[in-house]
């Protein structure tokens, strides 16, 4: 059975290190994606964090905008974690490419994808509305798209304070 899991929260809240169990639990190595641009020092630092916690136990790959191509070179029998849904978006949105294209194809993709994939995206809207209107943009496309993903997930998770509780599936 495919497994198509969708773990969000706050910042902080604990989503990774949960997704990353998760994965681990499917048995055999996992391949992990990231989306972010190590784009400064502080970027910098908490990419080494997540990969120094990780260590040599996973595949590794990059994809700050092709998600969809960088899934599909991924050998079949691995579980796969994205991290994270909303940095990817971020980045289209950077590129001015159409975010709900994109996370239209994403879905439609997901949907039919053969092996374990867990997305870790953030809970941007539980925090206080913006002044900025490109901020209220991004927080509405990040709600919309959460809201897609969890759709063709089966099964959702929301994690605060390291607490996971599943909310679908």
């Amino acid at each position: 059975m495919n497994r198509n899991i969708l773990i969000t929260g706050g910042s902080r809240s604990g989503k990774s290190i949960f997704a990353e169990k998760l994965s681990l639990s499917f048995g055999k190595k996992p391949s992990y994606v990231a989306t972010a641009k190590n784009i400064d020092e502080e970027i910098n630092n908490r990419i080494i964090i997540h990969k120094k916690r990780r260590k040599n136990s996973w595949y590794e790959f990059e994809a700050e905008i092709n998600l969809i191509d960088t899934l599909k070179k991924i050998d079949k029998k691995s579980p796969v974690l994205v991290d994270c849904i909303t940095i990817w978006l971020n980045n289209i949105f950077y590129e001015k490419k159409n975010w709900k294209i994109e996370v239209q194809k994403l879905s439609k993709f997901i949907s039919t994808y053969n092996q374990p994939l867990i997305l870790v995206t953030n809970e941007v809207g539980s925090g206080i509305i913006s002044m900025n209107k490109l901020s209220r943009e991004f927080q509405d496309a990040s709600g919309t798209t959460n809201q897609i993903l969890a759709s063709v997930c089966d099964q959702v998770y929301f994690v605060v304070c390291g607490i996971p509780t599943k909310i679908k599936g």
